[in-house]
């Protein structure tokens, strides 16, 4: 079995990672040290607030901003989503200089707002569906996610989405009609439940 995570950035194959794209951890390195954050997951202080680093990455980077993120309970994000993004904009442009390019896309949904910062790799949709194609038909390609980005995967011809607590509610309505709903936050359990039922079987067709 095959998993491919960060916008495909990370390839996982036989309970290891394989493959981590060197220019995007090299980039995400460089990108935080800049903005001086040092945590890799949870609440970290910004020039324009607090904001929650969504961790832990090997090769991206996502700042959740102005609300409260389910899968971090007790955690207030204050900054507002279009300071960070410019406070990143220009960062990447004063020091960048081209060397390492990066892309900005942002989501929100009605409690949490977050940027993703990824380096040499395409977007979530892209990414999946030029790995789709590599596979024979009747191979099942699940798709998990809760943000608006993943959305845009799970509308892809032959993808399975997977939908959780967490999970905005145009992702659970595209689940509950052609895909798999778990009740509990994906970062709470509701994933490892997921692989629990792949690897026990459940879905083999």
């Amino acid at each position: 079995d095959t998993l491919f995570v960060e916008s495909g950035a990370v390839e996982w194959r036989n309970g290891m990672i394989r493959r981590v794209s060197g220019k995007g951890r090299a980039a995400v390195n460089w990108l935080t040290q800049l903005l001086g954050i040092r945590e890799s997951n949870g609440l970290v202080h910004t020039p324009y607030g607090t904001a929650i680093v969504d961790g832990i990455r090997q090769a991206s980077f996502t700042l959740l901003c102005e609300g409260t993120p389910p899968h971090f309970r007790g955690e207030y994000a204050t900054a507002p989503l279009q300071a960070i993004v410019e406070w990143i904009q220009k960062i990447i442009e004063q020091e960048g200089q081209g060397v390492l390019p990066l892309k900005l896309a942002t989501g929100s949904d009605n409690k949490y707002s977050w940027v993703d910062v990824t380096s040499d790799t395409d977007t979530k949709r892209e990414t999946v569906d030029r790995y789709r194609k590599k596979f024979p038909k009747d191979v099942l390609v699940f798709y998990g996610g809760d943000t608006g980005s993943d959305y845009e995967v799970m509308t892809l011809p032959g993808i399975v989405p997977v939908a959780f607590r967490n999970s905005i509610d145009q992702i659970k309505e595209i689940a509950g009609y052609r895909g798999i709903y778990y009740d509990v936050n994906g970062p709470d359990g509701g994933c490892l439940q997921f692989f629990k039922d792949v690897n026990a079987g459940l879905f083999d067709r």
